[in-house]
């Protein structure tokens, strides 16, 4: 108005003037006339504009966002000429939600804020609320998620008070898409029912079909590839229904995204064409880049480089035109695996690096720990160790520096990646052990523990030790910096590699991680944190690598002990298996010389490069964090020819040390829970076969011998044994759980591994994520299953089994690794009660002392009729590991 109001002034003043006059009447008539004209004026005006700002709206929604913010500044100019504050207010926002799709945060915010000032001084309730969520989303995109869920909470409320039920379900959509990206899946699915009821009863079907997409998107990103289909062929279907053409493209690209993940090639194929054709046809740039990207991940996979590099080229061109500099540098990486792979290793470093330079320069972590990790790979096979160790360093900080941010990889980048990222600690740990630098490999080691967790239940966060990653010696970080800055790494590699400047630095690492006085202080705390426990624990890690086995052990007070093991990873899996079925076979284990045989093998494996190591430092408790396969086996039943392993050590299973508290737990009055499951039978579908679980005939006798133990215990059967009375809360009131029932660990997802109660209800792996127990000393599943099925896989159910129940707070946790006879469960037990109520010995302790009576055909209740010598037998008592505190 600033340019129309002095025109507007004088027009009133001079009528005013002809009003004084006789000429009243001509004065008043024309007065109005031309006030009507102005008005007229002003209003067709606005309408222009209006239909100017349409047109970009139709940009916008055809993903032709370059043309669309073109259109929308010359708009945002029109209405400040003509002094129009809501409409200047409308279009910042809708500026702001065009960078915001180009991923430029940062000038999206700058827009969003400037249209909340206007509307705030306006008091326009309803703009406001529409700022506030859309300033919230970029916070969410910025990954500043507790400020993004204040704002969030701020827009709700708002359209609460305004009774904008649409604007209210929208924010809550937006809430459920943060946590959906948090890996929080459990509240991003009961955020999004709470937005789709009100989308549902507002029959708003586009927003029905985008809450029924992203609810598919949590199903893919969990690996559920069936439920996934199911949900985006809904959306398609509404999408189809009420000719949304921009989402249909996106569907069906998702729809080929999952075949993608199934390794079904040829309908992935056929769905990320037809997903293309659509996006071409509505001018939809952005979906287009990605589809094309997509395509070209596929040609890869499928070894067809040159139509790979054809499509990926394509996808980067338009990611340039528009702009949009994360998808660009993704693009980027792509085109450099595709080149590593044809084994042209310049044009592989030109792509990589350009990649990792926009990944810096917009701060896109996630990406830039992807790229970092190609780049070692691709400097391991030019024989570039010490810059291999490097970058791959440099990619396991990153990994742990977000890792407590919670972030999802993107789905396009999660097939992919999430095995890459484990195999970079994996390759790490491999050549800094090839090194000799000991006390770093078993750093990453442990790391490698948390990832492997991420990789299973998605989104672990590790704690502060943890995010302190890997130490970078100031002699790396210096030459990191070097190759950065000097261009001749991609143009002129050769050269490059033998310059005096170069290899001067590497000379300067190599001297400062000679021997083993390197002082890295995650290990040196380590062996604090332990060694204040005790000084006779070692913790040992197994690294399992395609052509040999790794063992580091870790004792207080002494150098890192470090024995490669010449046999490959295809012989040691064999060699596990054959031990399996020799501890569980019913027709092999009524030969104890099989068990003895196979035990005895893995023996000399695992323990026999150690045994003088172990002796000499009189070591009696092994702290065990297994690798691989290597975790569905009990270290207990290993044989030396003369014993089993237990009956020299005790052993404690660990998730990682980082993770694990080794302090002395003060037990107090003992306040027991137990239960049980003794009559019925249930059957339940697990990944296509069918599971049937029986009540177990003397599991009521296990627990009626606990609570002769243990006085007051709190006993509970069958129905009784449910969901309600097995509420954290109310378990939380004990300092030992005692569940004696089915347990099935399964390597698929948490979600298909559970415990069931009495009454046939099941709580799952991932159920256990929002337990709380810091009460809990100690739970244990006497009746627990893994390894179910023909194929093992890699251990990885039992991992995340020990890890929700140290995250709940549990100190440490007793479970089976086989369901075994439940009249020797029974006894061991019992056995175990015993030991451990006396106050006098350690939860680990306990354990091998009651495997140790039935090995030796005795135990504390002497004479006992019922004791069977058959017992032992490694099937009755190996089964139970203890995994984390024991002492």
């Amino acid at each position: 108005m600033k340019r129309l109001l002095p025109a507007a002034c004088c027009l009133l003043n001079v009528n005013f003037c002809l009003l004084q006059k006789p000429l009243f009447a001509i004065a008043k008539i024309q007065y109005y006339e031309e006030f009507t004209k102005f008005n007229l004026d002003k209003r067709e005006e606005r309408e222009s504009i209006n239909r100017q700002e349409q047109m970009g709206l139709y940009e916008y929604r055809n993903g032709r966002y370059s043309e669309a913010l073109e259109i929308y500044q010359e708009v945002l100019k029109q209405r400040r000429e003509i002094g129009d504050l809501t409409g200047e207010a409308a279009t910042l926002h809708r500026i702001g939600g065009v960078y915001n799709k180009l991923a430029n945060y940062e000038a999206a915010l700058n827009f969003y804020q400037a249209a909340l000032r206007i509307r705030e001084s306006l008091q326009d309730r309803s703009g406001i609320g529409s700022s506030l969520n859309s300033i919230g989303g970029i916070y969410f995109q910025m990954g500043q998620y507790d400020t993004a869920i204040e704002v969030f909470q701020a827009a709700i409320a708002i359209r609460e008070e305004l009774g904008d039920r649409l604007g209210v379900s929208r924010t809550l959509n937006n809430i459920a898409s943060l946590y959906q990206y948090q890996g929080k899946y459990g509240q991003a699915v009961k955020f999004y029912q709470q937005a789709l009821e009100i989308f549902q009863f507002l029959e708003q079907p586009s927003e029905i079909a985008a809450v029924l997409n992203n609810i598919g998107l949590i199903h893919h990103h969990l690996g559920q590839y069936d439920l996934a289909l199911e949900f985006y062929q809904k959306t398609l279907a509404m999408r189809q229904k009420i000719n949304d053409r921009l989402g249909q493209g996106e569907t069906l690209n998702n729809i080929g995204l999952v075949y993608y993940f199934k390794q079904e090639y040829q309908p992935a194929l056929d769905f990320y064409q037809q997903a293309l054709a659509w996006r071409r046809e509505i001018g939809d740039r952005q979906g287009i880049g990605q589809t094309l990207n997509n395509l070209g991940l596929l040609y890869n996979d499928m070894g067809e480089y040159a139509q790979a590099l054809e499509l990926l080229n394509q996808a980067l061109n338009i990611y340039q035109e528009i702009d949009n500099q994360a998808s660009e540098a993704r693009t980027l990486d792509s085109l450099g695996t595709t080149y590593k792979n044809l084994g042209d290793f310049q044009q592989a470093r030109k792509y990589y690096f350009s990649a990792l330079r926009i990944h810096q320069a917009i701060s896109d972590r996630r990406s830039s720990r992807i790229t970092l990790s190609n780049l070692g790979d691709l400097l391991l096979q030019e024989n570039q160790i010490e810059l291999a160790i490097i970058f791959y360093k440099q990619s396991v900080n990153i990994t742990e520096e977000i890792r407590q941010d919670l972030q999802t990889l993107s789905l396009e980048q999660q097939r992919a990646y999430s095995e890459t990222i484990s195999n970079t600690y994996r390759t790490l740990a491999d050549l800094l052990l090839q090194k000799g630098r000991i006390r770093e490999a078993q750093r990453v080691l442990d790391l490698l523990k948390i990832q492997e967790l991420d990789n299973y239940l998605h989104n672990v966060p590790g704690n502060a030790e943890t995010a302190e990653g890997i130490e970078l010696l100031p002699q790396e970080q210096d030459l990191f910096n070097f190759v950065q800055k000097d261009r001749r790494i991609v143009e002129q590699f050769t050269q490059f590699i033998q310059s005096p400047a170069l290899i001067n630095r590497i000379s300067q690492v190599n001297r400062i991680t000679q021997g083993e006085s390197l002082d890295i202080q995650n290990f040196n705390s380590l062996q604090q944190r332990l060694g204040n426990v005790s000084k006779t624990a070692a913790i040992l890690y197994p690294l399992v690598l395609s052509d040999r086995l790794e063992l580091v052990l870790v004792i207080p007070d002494y150098p890192p002990i470090h024995r490669s093991v010449p046999v490959t990873q295809t012989e040691l899996e064999q060699g596990i298996k054959n031990f399996l079925v020799s501890l569980t076979s019913p027709l092999q284990r009524r030969r104890i010389n099989l068990a003895n045989q196979s035990g005895k093998q893995l023996y000399d494996w695992l323990i026999k490069p150690i045994e003088n190591d172990l002796a000499l430092l009189k070591v009696d408790t092994i702290i065990y964090a297994p690798d691989g396969q290597l975790r569905y086996i009990p270290l207990a039943a290993l044989y030396d020819g003369d014993r089993w392993l237990i009956e020299r050590f005790r052993v404690n299973n660990i998730t990682a040390a980082s993770l694990t508290n080794f302090d002395p737990q003060v037990m107090g009055k003992i306040k027991m829970f137990a239960a049980a499951f003794t009559q019925g039978s249930y059957q339940f579908n697990l990944g296509g076969s069918q599971l049937n679980l029986s009540g177990l005939e003397f599991a009521g006798e296990e627990v009626a011998n606990i609570a002769k133990i243990i006085p007051n215990t709190r006993s509970l059967f069958n129905h009784n044994f449910n969901l309600k009375a097995t509420l954290p809360q109310e378990l939380n009131q004990y300092n030992i759980v005692h569940l004696a029932t089915h347990a099935a660990f399964i390597d698929g997802q948490p979600e298909e591994s559970f415990i069931l109660l009495g009454d046939g209800s099941r709580i799952t792996l991932r159920d256990l994520e929002t337990w709380s127990l810091p009460n809990v000393q100690l739970m244990v599943l006497s009746a627990c299953q893994t390894a179910v099925g023909e194929f093992l896989g890699n251990g990885q159910e039992i991992l995340g089994f020990g890890y929700q129940m140290q995250k709940a707070g549990v100190k440490a946790a007793i479970a089976s690794l086989w369901s075994v006879d439940d009249r020797a469960t029974q006894e061991l037990m019992t056995e175990f009660y015993h030991q451990f109520s006396t106050g006098t010995v350690t939860k680990a302790e306990a354990l091998r002392q009651a495997q140790l009576s039935l090995i030796t055909n005795s135990n504390s209740e002497d004479n006992n009729p019922q004791h069977n010598p058959q017992f032992k037998h490694p099937y009755y008592w190996s089964s139970f590991i203890l995994i984390g505190n024991g002492f």
